[in-house]
């Protein structure tokens, strides 16, 4: 193989590929990026056996071939050179070339055949979603999602298709167990998901990534193992979680019966201020609502840092009413709203809470509450 590229887009492709190349892993082999190069177009494909990006820039291919070489150090190489021009050529053993002005590098690689297959897209229906809309979906549920790895199915966001009243809604939802974020929205697509699928959460941030820069409109496809998402060119396979998501239709509260509304940044701010005075085994912060006014304090029996205590002013009429939410979670929930004033609902001291945006009912967020 050999051929002649231009650094900068090289460089750029070449650092798409780092947010899926395996940096530290127990197979060297996905420590690699296979290389092709065809009709003057250089395909570069990566995976960590999960997630796999497949990338497709121009090129001068002065012989066909491929070539598999280390992704961070090939990363590293061209993120150093000077020359606008890059030439790589393979040599004996799957060694690798690479030259650019007065400067030169080999690379030990290691057989292309060896690594792994690319998914087989030919039989793949793809379907146009709205590229922001897609985004804006994740970005409003991924942070619910769970951490913890025991919980495997919980590490991803259920996705799903609803037909309604002749039109498709696009579905998300993330919970942990402690919290929970809905979105729908409805898309313009012929897509069909016939069961709720499980997209791992790690895979979409990745997704946001490397797609953040490209165009309006992507294609979104379906393996019974994968999810696929085209962009031109350009294309991500995500493995899907296996298992059972849980029924979140059990979490939304229903006979929630008390509300209030308030400004959202008022809220968030107020929220930071009190947290100061939160010490990392307690991270609740006290609800105490009565009519027009909401106090934000911690508890002060418990509290070995001292006490904080902040006064906001809603909308609300009704019997007081105490409650005691985690300070991280709600204002993760609060920055995924759009409104400038926000809806929550409550039942009593001890249910979950609903919290929405004013005129939104199609993005909802739960929260669990504390004990105070």
């Amino acid at each position: 193989m050999d051929f002649n590229v231009e650094k900068n887009s090289f460089y750029k492709a070449l650092s798409k590929i780092q947010i899926v190349a395996e940096k530290k892993t127990t197979s060297p082999i996905l420590a690699n990026t296979l290389i092709k190069g065809e009709n003057n177009n250089l395909k570069l494909f990566s995976t960590n056996l999960e997630i796999g990006i497949k990338l497709q820039i121009e090129a001068n291919i002065i012989t066909p071939g491929e070539i598999c070489i280390p992704s961070q150090k090939i990363f590293e190489i061209v993120r150093e050179l000077f020359s606008d021009e890059i030439h790589i050529e393979s040599m004996d053993n799957f060694w690798v070339k690479v030259v650019s002005g007065r400067s030169l590098f080999q690379l030990a690689g290691i057989d292309p055949v060896e690594y792994p297959v690319e998914t087989d897209i030919s039989n793949v229906k793809f379907f146009d979603i709205d590229k922001k809309l897609f985004m804006e979906m994740i970005d409003k549920t991924a942070f619910a999602s769970s951490n913890e790895e025991s919980r495997f199915n919980l590490n991803g966001i259920s996705v799903s298709v609803n037909n309604e009243n002749d039109k498709k809604n696009l579905l998300m939802v993330a919970t942990d167990g402690h919290r929970l974020a809905l979105i729908e929205r409805e898309i313009q697509t012929d897509l069909e998901i016939e069961d709720k699928i499980i997209v791992p959460k790690k895979g979409f941030i990745e997704l946001r990534k490397i797609f953040h820069d490209s165009g309006d409109t992507i294609k979104v496809g379906l393996t019974q193992k994968e999810l696929i998402i085209k962009m031109d060119d350009d294309l991500i396979t995500i493995r899907l979680l296996e298992g059972e998501y849980p029924n979140y239709q059990r979490v939304i509260p229903t006979d929630n019966d008390k509300s209030f509304i308030v400004k959202k940044d008022d809220l968030i701010r107020a929220l930071r201020r009190v947290s100061i005075m939160i010490s990392d085994r307690d991270e609740g912060i006290i609800f105490s609502i009565k009519e027009g006014e909401l106090i934000l304090h911690t508890n002060s029996g418990s509290n070995e840092i001292g006490f904080a205590k902040d006064i906001l002013d809603i909308e609300f009429t009704g019997e007081p009413l105490d409650i005691a939410f985690n300070a991280r979670y709600l204002i993760e929930a609060l920055q995924t709203i759009d409104s400038e004033k926000i809806i929550f609902e409550l039942k009593d001291g001890e249910s979950a809470g609903l919290v929405k945006g004013e005129n939104e009912e199609k993005h909802l967020n739960i929260i669990m509450p504390m004990r105070i």
